[in-house]
């Protein structure tokens, strides 16, 4: 996505009739419901089990905090939609698929969509994003191609130092990713992005064990969430927030401190 007047050809040309209309390959709404009621019950001891076994997967989350650029890359779609005017053919009907192609980063700290220039080394990312009555979403269908950026520059949690984690990580997102934006998103109108990916491929973070077949959200600016389910237990959400991390589960919060990452229940 060299620029915006350039992306937005690319994604009328990737409009489909609204005889075809687009349908995602994944429906993510039971992922995003078990992300908002986790059924768990846990005690203190089962909290640290799953909080050794989902380790590396914390690690990752916790050190690519740049997976943001995903959130600005579909904000950027429906900016770019805007831009071109398509905010005055909301009455329109229009529908289809918006396909969109982001360059991605590499080892840039700020991304600048507009004008990032393509380089082979970095990879793409292609978006697929329904839209329906000149709406996007609610969800979407996604693919990496050794997409590579940034980590994290800020200072380690001590339990990061602790498994000997990079603090200046690389990261690669490679291969299919599904979507929820959480609701369909109206062109023209502000939304504030909270989106749900589940990973189909790997991400790679340099130091650590590449992760598969995986979910996350991202609900809020430096925080990220991921959802862990075990057959004998149900659900919980662990989150990462600058140095703190936490476990949601039906009953309210455990926070976790220190390089041993010892929690104890806020409720």
């Amino acid at each position: 996505m060299r620029a915006r007047a350039g992306f937005c050809l690319l994604a009328l040309a990737g409009c489909q009739g609204a005889e075809d209309p687009y349908v995602p390959q994944r429906d993510l709404s039971a992922l995003q419901n078990a992300y908002e009621h986790p059924n768990a019950t846990l005690t203190v001891e089962q909290v640290q089990s799953l909080l050794a076994d989902v380790s590396v997967q914390l690690a990752a989350l916790a050190l690519s905090d740049r997976l943001t650029f995903l959130t600005k890359a579909i904000d950027q779609a429906k900016t770019g939609f805007e831009d071109k005017g398509l905010r005055a053919a909301k009455g329109l009907g229009l529908q289809g698929r918006v396909d969109v192609t982001v360059n991605c980063p590499g080892a840039a700290a700020n991304v600048d969509f507009v004008n990032q220039p393509p380089d082979p080394a970095n990879g793409t990312l292609l978006l697929r994003i329904p839209i329906s009555n000149s709406q996007l979403g609610p969800g979407a269908d996604g693919s990496a191609t050794a997409c590579r950026f940034a980590g994290t520059q800020a200072d380690l949690a001590p339990w990061l130092s602790s498994r000997r984690a990079p603090g200046s990580s690389g990261v690669m997102l490679d291969g299919p990713i599904a979507i929820d934006f959480g609701g369909a998103v109206t062109l023209g109108e502000p939304v504030s992005w909270q989106p749900l990916f589940a990973v189909g491929g790997e991400l790679s973070v340099d130091g650590l064990p590449p992760v598969t077949n995986f979910d996350f959200r991202l609900p809020a600016s430096g925080r990220g969430e991921m959802r862990v389910e075990r057959p004998s237990l149900g659900t919980v959400v662990v989150y990462v927030e600058g140095l703190s991390v936490g476990v949601r589960e039906r009953r309210g919060v455990w926070r976790c401190e220190g390089v041993n990452l010892l929690c104890a229940p806020q409720f």
